[in-house]
Formats: C-alpha cells, structure tokens, sequence
C-alpha cells in the first residue's frame, strides 16, 4: 500500500508563493512522494481534474492556504 499523501490546496493569484514554500518545507519533511502540489506533481497533458480528484481520495490531509484576495476575488466577469 502506498504511503498516503499530503495535498496542498492553494489559488495561484493569491498564494502560490506560501505555498510553494509551505511545499519545499513539507517534501524536505516527508520526501517528495508523500506530498501533491500541482506544479510539480501533475505530468503536462495529464486530465487535470481526474488527477487531482485522485489525489485527493488518496490523501490523509489536506492543506488549503487562504490569500489575501481570497474574500474579494473575481473572475473576468466579476463573478465570486
């Protein structure tokens, strides 16, 4: 059985940085195979949104970072 995962849960506009250190600190931590972040973690071509649904059932704990921007953020049609 494979170890379970960590998955970190971040919107880039507002905190892809924390996370990308949050994610350097915690593969340091428990090595790179224990820990799913996007960016380093999904091969291109891969369906997005069947990987990370994967991932997230495999996944022990999830970590969801919060930005700055995360109350007021709009999409291009001003939309929440």
């Amino acid at each position: 059985m494979a170890p379970k995962r960590i998955f970190i849960s971040y919107r880039r506009s507002d905190a892809s940085g924390h996370a990308g250190r949050l994610y350097d600190y915690l593969r340091d931590y428990f090595g790179p195979e224990r820990i799913f972040f996007d960016v380093d973690t999904i091969q291109a071509g891969a369906n997005f949104e069947q990987r990370i649904t994967t991932e997230l059932d495999n996944s022990d704990a999830v970590l969801i970072l919060i930005g700055n921007q995360w109350l007021d953020i709009q999409d291009k049609d001003g939309n929440r």
